[in-house]
């Protein structure tokens, strides 16, 4: 009993053997590219390092699905880091059926649906420069994290590290690139100027129609109630479009990705 305790006592205090290597060369701004190096945990999450492999050396069998011209997308400082999104429309493919009529259908579907995987590990979140992915697969996009984030554990799966000094020097620099930030303010202007908008609108359209028929005031009234109801219809609620928080205000790019082999 107290041997098998102390073997797996062992294996949990054990660090993940790397099996593969893989090198992201990453330009802030108009900065010169740097290298990031990542060490790859092909036994802890065989599944997620083979997508990440295959990502980083373009060999997905997909034109364009590789990590290289792709982007470092979102930045919440000193929580996660996350890049790798491929760029020019590559994630997405269309499907084209025949329904029942003869009509033919297009439905748009996410590659990344191919690759979902049922990885799992006992690997947590707890120090600065390791490498994630979305648990059970289905997304391209990699995580690093600039601090330990023991939150990140529910939704995300590490699998690898980064390695090196420089790697980690380059990791807490991402860190620090501006962003734009998430406010409940500048939101709720957002709506408001959105909402006033539509309102002026609706007033202004029911205030022609009632001079145009010299209407009654009571009827002017209610030509204003149904251009006002009608101004609802001019714009979007910002709320609605996509969520650009934590979004670099420099551009970051993986100008190149590739394998550098075992580890």
């Amino acid at each position: 009993m107290v041997s098998w305790l102390s073997s797996a006592l062992l294996a949990s205090l054990t660090p993940p053997q790397i099996t593969s290597r893989a090198r992201l060369d990453i330009a802030i701004g108009d900065m010169p590219p740097r290298p990031l190096l990542l060490g790859l945990y092909g036994d802890a999450a065989p599944k997620s390092v083979k997508l990440f492999e295959g990502l980083c050396s373009g060999t997905l069998n997909v034109p364009g699905l590789q990590y290289t011209g792709s982007a470092i997308s979102h930045i919440e400082r000193g929580r996660i880091i996350i890049g790798g999104s491929p760029s020019g429309g590559t994630t997405r493919t269309a499907e084209r059926s025949l329904d029942s009529t003869g009509y033919v259908r297009t439905e748009m579907l996410n590659r990344a649906d191919a690759f979902r995987n049922d990885d799992t590990n006992a690997l947590s979140h707890d120090r600065a420069g390791l490498l994630s992915m979305r648990k059970g697969g289905g997304a391209f996009e990699f995580g690093l994290t600039p601090a330990p984030n023991l939150m990140l554990d529910e939704n995300r799966l590490v699998v690898g590290e980064a390695i090196g000094e420089e790697s980690m020097w380059l990791i807490a620099e991402l860190n620090e690139v501006p962003t734009r930030q998430p406010s409940a303010l500048s939101e709720l202007g957002g709506v408001a100027s959105l909402y006033g908008l539509r309102l002026g609108l609706g007033l202004g359209f029911a205030g022609l129609i009632g001079q145009g028929l010299q209407l009654s005031r009571r009827d002017a009234l209610l030509v204003t109630a149904l251009g006002t109801a009608s101004a609802a219809f001019v714009g979007s609620d910002p709320r609605d479009g996509v969520d650009l928080s934590y979004r670099p205000l420099k551009k970051v790019r993986i100008v190149r990705a590739q394998l550098l082999g075992d580890g």
